[in-house]
């Protein structure tokens, strides 16, 4: 019994200590592994990519190089040694240039995310109905053309949304989508996953 209660005091001591560090590691975790794989689920894939290059990809450039810069200007001013603050600056530039790489996904999920807090209005995509030629047009040939870009649109995602059995090919199929802070449009139930 005396080494079961040393034991618990051992355990309750460990979390007490690092009971911080356990919580930012369980919180890591859930985002990673159940928040942002699912911020997808809402958009389609075209304006995910579009996201992607057109603001995250950039934010991050920006981010990285104002930080690396301001790092560089605060240990040159701080130690007053110029091939301190490089050497310091390029160790934090691969290390500031890993973090934002490897986190990528999780920076994207969470400009999806974000986008998704603020609604701004709604936006109305239109798609041409179209069928793979020479089959007989149901749910599983039915493609979608966008109407304004003339890119095809093969998720079954937005098929199960879209599809009923009365339309016919060349008819246009409107998608209502609300759009987020940052004028992505999302789906506000979600595109269901089969």
């Amino acid at each position: 019994m005396a080494s079961l209660a040393v034991n618990t005091f051992r355990i309750t001591g460990f979390f007490k200590k690092h009971w911080r560090r356990i919580l930012f590691y369980c919180v890591l975790l859930l985002v990673v592994l159940y928040l942002a794989p699912r911020q997808h689920d809402f958009y389609l894939e075209d304006d995910v990519e579009r996201f992607e290059q057109e603001q995250v990809t950039p934010f991050l450039i920006w981010f990285g190089a104002i930080g690396s810069v301001a790092f560089f200007v605060l240990t040159w001013v701080w130690f007053r040694e110029i091939v301190g603050a490089f050497l310091g600056w390029v160790g934090l530039s691969v290390v500031l240039c890993w973090f934002l790489l490897v986190f990528n996904d999780q920076w994207l999920a969470a400009g999806l995310f974000v986008n998704r807090l603020f609604d701004r209005g709604a936006i109305e995509k239109k798609f041409v109905v179209g069928s793979l030629a020479g089959l007989e047009f149901n749910r599983k040939n039915f493609l979608l053309h966008e109407a304004s870009t003339g890119t095809s649109l093969r998720d079954d995602r937005v098929t199960e949304v879209v599809y009923r059995p009365d339309l016919k090919v060349k008819d246009t199929v409107p998608l209502e989508l609300t759009k987020g802070l940052f004028g992505v449009g999302y789906y506000p139930g979600g595109f269901k996953k089969d």
